[in-house]
């Protein structure tokens, strides 16, 4: 709640109080790990010696996961644990092989592209409700349509029109 932000890109559900949102991005979740792990994980043997990331601040629990899509194929409940407070420590968790983690592709896009981490998702992701990426603003935040004044070079406002925002301010 900062009356000096009038316009913010966030993560999460989309319910933030007194002020208006949209989302821009859907997002789903996937299981990455190093890809030693991997191996581990396909291997029957070892499978469930593979410890799960548990992300204490994360929208999604193991348990979630489990009821929604994994259940068939992971049973968090035969797994050892490593708890870790946020997202970031739960990335240096995954690549330092630390254990399977359930994590938002926005985080992890670059690290499984260049091979640091290896997608282990079953099928195409799982989809939660409402969670993505939301363009948020209070009301009289200078939102129009329109563009953004020609030749500004503001990396603030060039974040802002890649993800479909405008305004008719003057780039100061």
């Amino acid at each position: 709640d900062r009356e000096d932000i009038d316009i913010a890109i966030r993560f999460g559900k989309g319910e933030w109080p007194d002020v208006k949102t949209e989302k821009i991005v859907d997002q789903s979740i996937e299981l990455v790990c190093a890809p030693d792990l991997s191996k581990a994980l396909l291997a029957e043997a070892t499978s469930s010696k593979v410890p799960l990331i548990v992300d204490e601040q994360s929208l999604v629990s193991w348990a979630q996961w489990s009821s929604n899509v994994g259940g068939k194929h992971l049973d968090p409940s035969r797994h050892p644990v490593v708890r870790v407070p946020d997202a970031s420590l739960s990335y240096e968790a995954a690549v330092s092989g630390q254990g399977l983690w359930l994590a938002w592709p926005v985080l992890t896009r670059d690290a499984v592209a260049s091979g640091i981490l290896v997608d282990q998702t079953f099928r195409d992701g799982m989809q939660i409700s409402d969670t993505g990426l939301y363009r948020q603003h209070r009301d009289g935040a200078g939102l129009k349509s329109g563009n953004f004044a020609p030749g500004c070079t503001k990396p603030a406002q060039r974040l802002f029109e890649a993800a479909g925002i405008s305004t008719n301010e003057k780039c100061r």
